[in-house]
């Protein structure tokens, strides 16, 4: 693992042991990806962003977090843990945002990124 937390490449992310998930989590995937979430307008993919956001905190007993969205030329995301908030740059990436979502769940660096590449 590299020093600043993060796994040095994608096998390390993506851990040797088989990462298991909630069934409920499953079902909001599936239900999400129903929604076709590449389509729309920014605004139209937030909202489909978010009711996932809000479907994936029931399913693990957190409060929802706020998910923030900012377009722009770079892509980058970063959860706030004071505010309890998801913040999105540069595009709506669900991954990106998988990634935050496990920070919120209270998983560091390694962690999050092996929740968010698995599922």
């Amino acid at each position: 693992m590299s020093s600043s937390g993060y796994p040095r490449d994608l096998n390390e992310a993506l851990g040797r042991k088989r990462c298991t998930f909630k069934p409920g989590v499953l079902v909001a995937v599936r239900r999400f990806k129903r929604t076709h979430p590449w389509k729309g307008t920014d605004e139209e993919r937030l909202t489909k962003l978010r009711c996932f956001n809000e479907e994936l905190a029931a399913v693990y007993g957190i409060p929802a977090p706020g998910v923030w969205f900012t377009p722009g030329p770079w892509v980058n995301g970063m959860y706030n843990q004071n505010t309890n908030n998801i913040f999105l740059y540069g595009k709506l990436s669900v991954v990106t945002f998988l990634h935050e979502f496990a920070h919120a769940r209270g998983m560091g660096e390694r962690g999050a990124c092996r929740w968010s590449l698995n599922l």
